[in-house]
């Protein structure tokens, strides 16, 4: 059995860890996965088609990421379920959205 994944957050100074346990291995473990194939490099370019080749943030061209809205789908996502980000503003919304889920807001 594999060790449960820890991630450790730095916030305001703070180090926080955080145990995401077995079910988080496995459902990193499929993402990762998936995230590597064909199919998710021929959905990432059909919705950068779509969505065009600038985030939906902050309208920046360069590193440009595609996020996922929701994970409900994951492997079979809509291009709706899908988002086109910037590296920045892409990893501020995980981080914020962590801040949100850790503290319950």
């Amino acid at each position: 059995m594999k060790p449960a994944t820890r991630i450790k957050v730095i916030l305001f100074g703070y180090i926080i860890l955080i145990n995401l346990g077995k079910v988080a291995n496995d459902t990193m473990s499929f993402y990762n996965n998936y995230i590597n194939s064909n199919a998710w490099q021929k959905k990432r370019k059909s919705a950068l088609k779509k969505h065009g080749k600038k985030c939906a943030l902050c309208g920046g061209t360069k590193n440009l990421q595609v996020h996922h809205k929701t994970y409900k789908n994951l492997g079979h996502e809509r291009l709706d379920d899908l988002e086109i980000r910037c590296c920045t503003c892409h990893t501020l919304g995980h981080i914020a959205s962590g801040i949100m889920k850790l503290f319950r807001f």
